[in-house]
């Protein structure tokens, strides 16, 4: 007889926060690329809009003058931008992957929008909900909500012109 080991509830959480913590520093990274795509694109496009007075006073042009005319590319810019982009999402799939893997269907369906079920402590039939006080909405809210006690109600009758 072969007797297989059950993860215990402990152990899943212990591996799941291990895996989490990790794929947060990976996206650390992606983000940091992204970061220093964004600055270094704002550090070209000042370098390429401030250039040297020599470059258009009409003066005779040396090898230094057109050296330092010459415009930055974009392209280093640009890919880091795009690969920090590409990065997080990759990252972010992965880690949604695992927390159903690690955490069940429960995790799926609290990282899906849309649902109108959030759990056990979500939205009960004929009770308050998030969505009470709205037209159509089930639960609504308790008569004078909002008001202090004591408040004079509105008078009756036409409106004082």
């Amino acid at each position: 007889m072969d007797s297989e080991v059950v993860e215990t509830p402990a152990d899943v959480m212990a591996k799941a926060t291990r895996m989490l913590k990790r794929i947060m520093l990976v996206q650390m990274a992606w983000f940091l690329c992204f970061f220093a795509g964004g600055v270094l694109t704002v550090w070209t496009a000042w370098k390429n809009t401030h250039l040297p007075a020599t470059c258009t006073s009409g003066v005779r042009a040396t090898v230094s003058v057109i050296a330092s005319c010459e415009h930055h590319s974009y392209h280093w810019p640009v890919l880091l931008v795009l690969v920090g982009i590409i990065g997080l999402f990759m990252t972010g799939y992965v880690a949604t992957r695992l927390a159903v893997k690690y955490l069940g269907a429960g995790a799926a369906a609290f990282l899906r929008s849309g649902h109108r079920f959030m759990g056990p402590t979500g939205p009960h039939t004929g009770g308050q909900n998030m969505g009470g006080g709205f037209p159509g909405s089930t639960g609504g809210m308790p008569p004078g909500f909002g008001l202090p006690r004591g408040t004079p109600k509105p008078p009756s009758g036409p409106p004082f012109t």
